[in-house]
């Protein structure tokens, strides 16, 4: 099989069509390769999140993204931080993704659950988000000329099911940052109560107990963003939530923060307009658990991992293939339409990637 090549099938787990008996999901046998340090770096359990022995300390690190190091084959990385800061890197021009994606890991100081993000770019034709490919070369990804920078934005890609559990701070950290982020772009949708509370706990965070001296009414809260466009009867309720907050870390109002917004309905939700057999405009968004078909907001069917007998895509259609319920039903196929055959390859990849990544996960701590 070619080393970058998408299947257009892929079987969640094993099965046998002919002789199928309904039963629930069990992962594939999987013996997780424990992280080996070695001479050249770091080994990890994952076959996609492997470095290819690259280190921030080996001779081929600094030779690849060595700052002091520029020519005519350098290319120019920017790279936006959720905490707002900037990554600027030189690298080569045959410099894969994972490369640089460990760079920035460096930077931050994030470890093996660093690998819950990834780096996005914007694709100019289609003004999408796109999905750095770790094993590929940058410069084949990235369009435009070679004396532009290419800028890419660090974000969270595997949202954990449980995420305060994450043993790294600054893991945890940046999982908030990237929630805050979903909530101020308006990217996830909240109730008005659950945005009181989270916006009472990031404010916490940020400023620790309410003193009446220095916090008068809702004044102190204004240079916060915390919706697209915040009420003065939001920002009140965020004032009163905050005063109950006295004696809290700023960790443990992050902690809350994570335990209130993983019960977010859209919780770790992108989602991906298609149209159903009908014609009918609705969104597919792929999880830890599965997919999830939505009208607009409106949850309509979830597709959870162990039910999938396969999911493909067939030209510009992606197809699901679904078992039947135990004692109910029998097996159906469901195709979607998108715009064009390269969406539906890219959906297929993020489906199989959601999938591959939180087995590996399960397999490593289970």
């Amino acid at each position: 099989m070619p080393r970058h090549f998408t299947p257009r099938h892929y079987t969640p787990r094993h099965y046998t069509p002919r002789h199928y008996t309904p039963r629930h999901y069990t992962p594939r046998h999987y013996t997780p390769r424990r992280h080996t340090e070695t001479k050249t770096g770091i080994t990890t359990g994952c076959p996609w999140q492997s470095n290819g022995g690259v280190s921030g300390t080996s001779p081929r690190w600094r030779k690849i993204l060595g700052t002091s190091m520029i020519s005519s084959a350098m290319v120019k990385c920017l790279v936006h931080l959720l905490d707002g800061e900037s990554f600027e890197t030189q690298v080569r021009k045959g410099t894969t993704g994972k490369e640089l994606f460990n760079a920035v890991k460096d930077k931050l100081g994030l470890k093996e659950e660093g690998d819950y993000f990834s780096i996005s770019y914007i694709e100019p034709r289609s003004q999408l988000r796109r999905w750095l490919d770790m094993e590929k070369r940058i410069d084949r990804q990235m369009e435009g000329s070679q004396a532009q920078a290419h800028e890419f934005s660090f974000e969270l890609k595997f949202y954990p099911p449980v995420p305060e559990n994450l043993s790294e701070d600054i893991a945890r950290y940046f999982i908030v940052l990237q929630i805050r982020k979903d909530l101020r772009t308006g990217s996830l949708p909240a109730s008005f109560y659950t945005l009181a509370m989270l916006g009472s706990y990031t404010v916490q965070s940020e400023l620790g107990d309410y003193d009446r001296k220095e916090h008068q009414g809702i004044e102190y809260l204004r240079p916060f963003t915390f919706v697209p466009k915040s009420t003065e009867e939001l920002l009140s309720r965020i004032a009163d939530l905050h005063q109950s907050h006295r004696g809290m870390t700023p960790e443990e109002a992050d902690i809350h923060f994570l335990q209130n917004a993983k019960r977010m309905a859209m919780y770790g939700m992108e989602l991906h307009e298609v149209k159903d057999d009908k014609g009918k405009s609705v969104s597919l968004s792929i999880s830890a658990s599965g997919l999830y078909l939505y009208e607009g907001y409106l949850r309509m069917d979830k597709f959870k991992w162990h039910r999938m007998l396969q999911i493909s895509y067939i030209r510009e259609h992606f197809v699901i293939k679904v078992g039947p319920a135990v004692n109910k039903g029998s097996k159906k196929r469901l195709t979607f339409q998108l715009p064009t055959r390269k969406e539906a390859k890219q959906l297929l990849k993020l489906a199989v990637e959601q999938h591959q990544f939180f087995r590996c996960i399960q397999s490593t701590t289970g």
